[in-house]
């Protein structure tokens, strides 16, 4: 008879303590240890009886007694594991007993069973469900292709050269197009890569072809080697691809099975990459052109660097302490959102091998009478929270994706709104964080007190506004505001002090030989030679 044990990442640590157990429980020292602690409990139910007069106790340690040793030792059975994250790994051991795998068997069948349900009722599209793609995959999906950038060194080259000689040059002197069209285009490659562009025949810019061979040639001409290269970019992209979709899988009723924290927008099959877009964002574009489009977001707004600010043209400041408590609040729930995406998973994993490890220890402890009862329930009720885990990642991973659908639901990744939907996937994946760092204190609270356990989880996040909002508060009602304090190679200008004093244009550099040259700011040079003369260790004045 083999049951089954499902993990959520970790599959190998629990194969491996659960063959620890299986050894230890059937190896001769442990016996020996079993002896010595079963007459404990009976010189302890002796005790009893002297002081009590009552041989209820005697009674209660033969019932646990044959009921260590008839029900939890001695039945065994094999465990098969299987992981809900690389499912592509099985592991399975032989000769466990029944008393530690029969527990883990009911509360993780439970709970990915209720989390299961949860995703089915809570009506979510298959790729983004929990118990399909992991713990926010749609939002981790969506950062991955907002952040997509060529990875041909030769294309990003040429459209460089393209920007700089032909399309700054018709929106500057010819006003073909304004940057406005551009920053707003929801399909950047047919604005520029389609027949009725007509890019000029006059302008020229400088090409490197597939040989490496450097071409100047009209921005008429270049224009179709430009698309040219992109598509070729994207195929290349799509033969990568399906020689990794080894970490995919497709299930019975049409959806995948992804694998791993982190997806890869080169390593996600299209349809889902079109489907995630769709639901989360509202956009029914195909993955092509999503890729195509967020390359081209990420490669323009690089290469328009140089030009006058004309990107995203963010509306004025309401409330500086407000943003910059916000902000400060974003970073730092953005970062327990990274931390929790990969750590929750883990530590779901290393608290259920811990239960697992001390089971030879509970086994002897309970042959104590006065600790049996509440060795059991404390272990119990321990691993019924580490049951719940999954049903609130599936609860919690529901909520993100309705919010997110909600914010982001009938945008389009362009230029001109790139800080924005950036900004707002940023503030969701910090509620997103947030909630999953409470996910530990609600469901040991259901087993302790659910109340108490959320207002602690609410504490903390009183506690993190609270420090962020007061220290910009104090800053802005004294006057001291810093945006963008940044040091770049020490560089100090406009330097004013109380005294009225002000130096401005002045260079210094110091000589080969030590000395200074400085130049004022008229041009005019002048020279301090002092910081060349050595300093001897004795002073002679030669007017003395």
């Amino acid at each position: 008879m083999s049951l089954e044990i499902i993990s959520i990442g970790g599959i190998d640590i629990l194969a491996q303590m659960f063959n620890a157990i299986a050894a230890i429980t059937s190896n001769a020292s442990f016996f020996h240890l079993m002896g010595a602690a079963e007459i404990i409990g009976v010189a302890t139910c002796v005790l009893r009886y002297v002081q009590r007069h009552d041989l209820k106790d005697l009674g209660k340690w033969l019932i646990f007694f044959v009921f260590i040793n008839g029900i939890l030792l001695t039945p065994k059975v094999d465990l098969l594991f299987t992981d809900k994250i690389y499912t592509t790994k099985v592991k399975k051991v032989d000769n466990v007993p029944v008393g530690i795998a029969a527990p883990f068997y009911i509360f993780s069948l439970g709970g990915n069973a209720l989390a299961e349900m949860y995703d089915k009722f809570l009506a979510q599209p298959n790729d983004v469900r929990y118990t399909n793609t992991g713990m926010l995959f749609g939002q981790r999906l969506l950062d991955s292709s907002f952040n997509m950038i060529p990875k041909d060194a030769r294309f990003q080259a040429n459209m460089a050269n393209f920007v700089e000689s032909c399309v700054v040059p018709d929106v500057e002197i010819n006003n073909k197009y304004t940057y406005r069209d551009i920053f707003e285009s929801k399909d950047i490659a047919r604005f520029f890569f389609n027949p009725s562009f007509s890019p000029s025949e006059a302008r020229t810019m400088f090409y490197t072809g597939a040989n490496n061979s450097r071409e100047y040639i009209t921005c008429k001409a270049g224009t179709p080697k430009l698309k040219a290269d992109l598509d070729n970019m994207i195929a290349k992209a799509k033969q990568v691809r399906k020689s990794s979709l080894a970490s995919v899988s497709k299930s019975n009723d049409g959806s995948y099975k992804v694998l791993g924290y982190s997806p890869n927008m080169y390593d996600i099959p299209e349809d889902m990459t079109s489907q995630v877009h769709f639901y989360l964002m509202g956009s029914s574009k195909s993955a092509t052109d999503i890729y195509k489009q967020n390359i081209l977001v990420n490669k323009l707004r690089r290469d328009f660097q140089f030009v006058p600010a004309a990107f995203d043209g963010t509306s004025d400041m309401v409330g500086n302490a407000a943003e910059q408590a916000q902000m400060k609040w974003r970073l730092a729930n953005l970062a327990s959102y990274q931390v929790a995406s990969k750590t929750l998973p883990a530590l779901y994993t290393v608290f259920s091998a811990l239960l697992v490890g001390i089971f030879p220890i509970i086994i002897l402890a309970m042959f104590v009478t006065e600790l049996t009862g509440s060795i059991i329930k404390s272990y119990m009720g321990f691993l019924f929270s580490l049951m719940l885990y999954p049903v609130l990642f599936a609860i919690f991973n529901s909520i993100v994706n309705v919010l997110t659908h909600q914010t982001l639901a009938g945008e389009d990744f362009t230029i001109s709104n790139a800080d924005t939907i950036r900004s707002n996937l940023a503030d969701i994946g910090a509620t997103a964080g947030y909630l999953m760092m409470s996910i530990p204190f609600i469901s040991f609270g259901l087993i302790k007190g659910l109340g108490q356990a959320v207002s602690s989880a609410g504490s903390y996040l009183g506690s993190a506004l609270s420090s962020a909002t007061s220290a910009e508060s104090s800053q802005v009602s004294t006057g001291n505001y810093n945006y963008g304090n940044m040091q770049v190679e020490n560089v100090n200008g406009f330097k004013t002090d109380l005294n009225r004093s002000f130096r401005s244009g002045v260079s210094s550099m110091q000589r080969a030989n030590g000395a200074t040259e400085i130049q004022n700011a008229d041009g005019s040079l002048s020279y301090d030679a002092g910081t060349s003369l050595s300093k001897l260790p004795f002073l002679v004045n030669w007017s003395q």
